[in-house]
Formats: C-alpha cells, sequence, structure tokens
C-alpha cells in the first residue's frame, strides 16, 4: 500500500464511518507514526493530524454518500434537534463510537486548541470523549469535580457554595441526572428549567443558546438582564435591573432586540414583550408570566425616565 492510498483509505474510512476498516489500518501503525500522520489536502495543501481529520468531517457535506441525502454536522448532536432524521442519529452514533476509538489510539493530540475549535457547538457527546481522553502536559492544579479532566474550557467555579471547578458541559450533565443539589456541598447550583423545560441558572447568567447544543455564560449587565428577560426570569430582572443606574437602563433601552425579543408600547413607550420571543416561549401558554415580565419593565421604565 502506498503512503497516497493509505491517506485515502484513513480519510474514506473516517468519512464513511467504516470503524472496522479503519482498526485495520491504524493497528499496522505504530505509535509514532500515528502521531506523525498528517493528511494533505489536494486543493489547500493544509495538513491534519488523524484527530482533526475525524473532527473535519463534520463540516456539513461529509457522509453525505453513505446517508443518500442526509449529512451530518454538529448542531445535530444537539438532542433537541427535532429536525435530526433517524439516518442522522444513526450517522452520529457511529461518528462517537469511531471518534472515541480516535481519541484513544492518539489521545496526545488532544490539546486546549482541540476544544476552542468546538467552542462554538459544543456538542456535549463530543466535549465527554475529549475531556475522557484529555493529557494534561501544563500540570493545571484545577480539575473538574465531575470528570477530573484539567482541560480549561469552560472550566468554571461550581454554581453552588462549594466553588470546586467544573466544566460547564459536566454541570449540565450533572443537573439533568442527578439533579440540583452539589455533590460536594449539599447545596442547590442554582440549575431550573424554564417553561419550554431548558436547564439554565439565571442566577449565575448561564443560558442555553435557543435551537443550539451549547451553553453560554453572559458577562455584561446587558447581556445579563436581555437573557434573564428572553427566558422569563423575574426575581433575576428585579435583581438585575435594581444595580442599574438610569444611563445603564436608557442604553438597554436604546439598543433593546426590538426584531426578536421586544416591542415597545405606544403610549407609555415601556419595553413590552413579543407574542412569541426567538426563545420559542409562547405568550398563549404563558400569560401570566408575560404580565408578570411587563409590570416589571414598566415599572422601571417609569422609575428611570420620570
Amino acid at each position: 500500500m502506498s503512503i497516497n492510498n493509505q491517506d485515502e483509505n484513513i480519510r474514506n474510512a473516517i468519512r464513511y464511518l467504516q470503524l472496522n476498516t479503519l482498526k485495520e489500518i491504524l493497528n499496522k501503525m505504530s505509535k509514532e507514526e500515528l502521531l506523525n500522520y498528517q493528511y494533505e489536502y489536494i486543493f489547500s495543501k493544509s495538513k491534519s493530524n488523524l484527530l482533526e481529520l475525524s473532527m473535519s468531517n463534520l463540516s456539513g457535506w461529509s457522509y453525505s454518500e453513505m446517508l443518500s441525502t442526509d449529512i451530518i454536522a454538529f448542531p445535530d448532536f444537539n438532542e433537541e434537534n427535532i429536525y435530526v432524521t433517524q439516518k442522522q442519529k444513526e450517522a452520529i452514533k457511529l461518528y462517537l463510537v469511531m471518534f472515541d476509538y480516535i481519541c484513544s489510539k492518539v489521545p496526545e493530540l488532544i490539546t486546549e486548541e482541540t476544544f476552542k475549535k468546538i467552542e462554538h457547538y459544543r456538542p456535549q457527546p463530543i466535549m465527554k470523549i475529549l475531556s475522557n481522553y484529555y493529557i494534561d502536559k501544563n500540570n493545571n492544579s484545577d480539575s473538574c469535580i465531575i470528570c477530573f479532566s484539567s482541560h480549561n474550557s469552560n472550566l468554571i467555579n461550581n454554581t453552588c457554595l462549594c466553588k470546586n471547578k467544573i466544566h460547564l458541559e459536566c454541570l449540565i450533565e450533572y443537573n439533568k441526572k442527578i439533579g440540583n443539589m452539589c455533590k460536594a456541598c449539599n447545596h442547590n447550583n442554582g440549575g431550573m428549567f424554564d417553561p419550554n423545560n431548558r436547564l439554565i441558572f439565571p442566577s449565575k447568567n448561564i443560558y442555553k443558546a435557543p435551537l443550539m447544543s451549547d451553553y453560554f455564560i453572559a458577562n455584561d449587565k446587558k447581556s445579563q438582564l436581555h437573557f434573564a428577560i428572553a427566558y422569563l426570569q423575574h426575581i433575576r430582572i428585579n435583581e438585575l435591573l435594581e444595580t442599574f443606574t438610569k444611563e445603564e437602563y436608557l442604553d438597554y433601552y436604546k439598543h433593546a432586540d426590538c426584531y426578536a425579543l421586544h416591542n415597545k408600547d405606544q403610549i407609555t413607550g415601556a419595553l413590552t414583550l413579543k407574542n412569541m420571543p426567538y426563545t420559542n416561549i409562547s405568550r398563549i401558554y404563558n400569560g401570566d408570566s408575560f404580565s408578570k415580565m411587563e409590570s416589571i419593565l414598566s415599572y422601571y421604565h417609569n422609575k428611570f425616565t420620570n
């Protein structure tokens, strides 16, 4: 087998999820060969190591021949994505088995940069596999209380009293499986579910991106207020607005998202909510929450503008 043929065989085995074929090829390669392997793309002349090659196959066009017209990409790993077909679900299962195998062969290739490459979508099954095989080369003293891995991608202070380090993905998974009581300090970590049963942590400004698999932390006050409103978190909104100055409120008001979240009352000018904000929480089924929210917004609008 020539080097070029071997390269194409490896790429095709990964691309078409042919795990047995991939195992047959990789088992014949030494550890040094696996770590130094580089696939060179014909047109761009860019190169990818074995791990990068397996991850690049989620760019959107991969597996198209195997699945006929269906393809898989990072957003498809979101368990709430209702548009994923049965064929795509089967392909995702196969891919995760294959990706786990590749990571077990070359864990040395998993770096902080690897986590950064998928930071936008943060598909939890892939993040979990990477965390399982990650080898800390920097002797980081902080490690996650759940998975014990020390990679620093979204390694945050726990949202309860103990403040142990925890990966955001591990926090989400723990809450969904075990509940919101921390196993270390036995205090509530602030996890709760929004009207559409999405896990959020409003007191810590941690929210789920609508229709995406990733979670994020709202860092500035305007973003914190925006997402607290979008997820109908009355207590958090009161807490935030009590800390706002007049200038801060007027700045939020001036730049309020009147495309996907807000309307403005034609008489008072106060911010109101669209009947179906982009978080897909409907006024029809949550009328009392919408009314309470708009009363709070009206109160603070009067407070800051009169």
